[in-house]
């Protein structure tokens, strides 16, 4: 989502559904999560595998809530659109996402291994899709936010896969109005600008002088229009 613009309707559904179990610890969001999803606390130990706790169970949310917030409706990339100038989405990393669910690291009481935990267990489950990404630099292979994508998992247990559907669906059809648009306006500069370009002269009239010995066209005497024709009259 761009910011400073008001999130999709099924944004905001979905995040009340979500807000409204895990908060009361009943409902069928919070007894599915609570029955389904993992807490796996050390990434080269994934047999560790252990119920939901409370603690676990706020942390799921805020996470839960980050995702939908942070991604792309279109596509559910957690990624910032390009900026003005720039070429390429950014990447939410870890980081980043842990700051907008938790605010600043508290050392020794709140790090961003609290996410990392949140995000393996939703990967767990299906939510989210990851793929790791590294580039080759002078110094070697170089690690890089991960490409991360918010599944359509989270939306089919809240009930609202039909109204992300829905929503997907209109923001195609205005983005593809959006580039119809763009395009047309381009073409249109090209014409004004380029006079080589099939009709330019309509968009750029020039008001030359006629060739000597023709006159400037305008309405022709009603007298010449009957001449050219009526028949001559016979002289008796």
């Amino acid at each position: 989502m761009r910011p400073g613009r008001a999130p999709p309707r099924v944004i905001t559904v979905t995040i009340e559904r979500y807000r409204r179990d895990f908060e009361a610890r009943r409902g069928p969001l919070w007894d599915w999560a609570a029955r389904h999803v993992p807490a796996v606390y050390e990434p080269d130990a994934p047999a560790r595998v252990r119920a939901l706790r409370t603690d676990g169970a706020d942390t799921l949310l805020c996470a839960i809530v980050t995702l939908l917030s942070c991604m792309d409706l279109t596509r559910g990339f957690l990624a910032r659109p390009p900026a003005p100038g720039e070429q390429r989405w950014h990447r939410r990393s870890v980081r980043e996402l842990f700051g907008f669910a938790f605010g600043a690291p508290v050392p020794g009481r709140l790090s961003p291994r609290r996410l990392e935990r949140a995000l393996r267990a939703l990967g767990a489950i299906g939510a989210i899709a990851s793929h790791q990404v590294r580039l080759k630099g002078p110094a070697g292979y170089q690690s890089q936010p991960a490409l991360r994508f918010v599944t359509d998992k989270l939306f089919r247990l809240a009930g609202t896969a039909g109204l992300l559907a829905q929503e997907r669906r209109e923001a195609y059809q205005r983005a593809a109005a959006a580039r119809s648009g763009a395009s047309a306006a381009r073409r249109i500069e090209t014409i004004r600008l380029d006079p080589a370009q099939p009709g330019s002269s309509m968009l750029n009239p020039t008001r030359a002088d006629p060739p000597a010995g023709r006159a400037r066209a305008g309405p022709r005497p009603a007298a010449d229009l009957l001449g050219s024709i009526l028949p001559p009259r016979r002289s008796r």
